[in-house]
């Protein structure tokens, strides 16, 4: 037994009828696209103007606050030996990565802060 497939297009459409929604379909496509990739370089825009304000407010934080921060928590009771500052933390067995801004330490007590 032996099935044959006919289509039946209504009344009216053509072949060149479906071909033309197909082109208008890919038009379509292409300037979603396109849209797509203006959008998602105005994120990333968006996300290093982001970056560079906190970087910023980091270097506030730094020169304002970090000179004092040491004598100003020993006066509280705390004795810190050592303050950096930008001092980086890196962990290639979990993949971890990250700056933190003002870190104080005596050997028994850390303090740290950072964006």
């Amino acid at each position: 037994m032996e099935t044959t497939m006919t289509h039946e297009y209504p009344k009216g459409v053509t072949i060149d009828d479906v071909w033309a929604v197909l082109r208008d379909l890919a038009q379509s496509q292409k300037e979603t696209d396109r849209i797509q990739k203006e959008t998602d370089k105005k994120i990333k825009e968006i996300g290093n103007r982001l970056g560079d304000f906190t970087n910023s407010f980091g270097n506030v934080i730094e020169h304002l606050v970090s000179p004092n921060l040491q004598e100003k928590f020993n006066k509280l009771g705390y004795d810190f030996q050592e303050v950096s500052t930008m001092h980086k933390i890196l962990d290639k067995k979990n993949d971890i990565r990250f700056e933190i801004d003002v870190f104080l330490q005596n050997g028994d007590t850390a303090m740290y802060g950072g964006n």
